[in-house]
C-alpha cells in the first residue's frame, strides 16, 4: 500500500504538477482550501506527510500547520514558499515541520525529503511503541 499524501496550496496547477509527479510512488490527496484541507486530516486520519504552503491565500501556513499537528502529531510536514526566508523557516521548524523548501520545487529533490520524512515518522512510531511496551511491562 502507497503511504498517503496530502497536499494543501491555494494554486491548484502546483497541486496538480505535484500530484501527477508523485503520484506513482503515493496516494496523492490535493486541495486548495486549507479548511478541507484540516477536515480531511480529521475524517480521513491516515495521512503519512502533508506538504504545505507557507502562505494559503490569505491564511498563514504556520497556523494550518499548528492545526494539522493538533490534528495529527505524527504527520510529517513539508512546508514549501515562494516567498522564503530564514525566519519564517525557522518558524515552520519549531512549529513542528520536518523540512521548509522554496519554490519552485525540483521533484528529486522533494522526493528525498519525502522518503527521510516518512523513515523519520515510522522511527517515532516504533519508540512511542517500544516506549509503551516497556511501561507496560515495567508495570508488572
Amino acid at each position: 500500500m502507497k503511504p498517503r499524501l496530502l497536499i494543501i496550496d491555494d494554486e491548484k496547477s502546483i497541486c496538480v504538477s505535484l500530484s501527477l509527479a508523485l503520484s506513482p510512488s503515493f496516494d496523492v490527496t490535493w486541495v486548495t482550501d486549507p479548511d478541507e484541507g484540516l477536515e480531511l486530516l480529521r475524517s480521513q486520519g491516515d495521512f503519512s506527510l502533508l506538504i504545505l504552503d507557507l502562505v494559503i491565500g490569505d491564511r498563514d501556513g504556520l497556523e494550518v500547520l499548528q492545526a494539522a499537528k493538533e490534528v495529527d502529531s505524527e504527520i510529517a510536514v513539508i512546508v514549501m514558499t515562494a516567498y522564503g526566508s530564514i525566519r519564517s523557516s525557522v518558524k515552520a521548524m519549531k512549529a513542528g515541520a520536518f523540512t521548509y523548501l522554496s519554490k519552485p520545487l525540483d521533484i528529486e529533490e522533494l522526493m528525498v525529503y519525502i522518503g527521510q520524512a516518512l523513515e523519520f515518522r515510522s522511527l517515532n512510531q516504533r519508540v512511542s511503541y517500544l516506549s509503551d511496551v516497556l511501561n507496560t511491562r515495567d508495570q508488572y
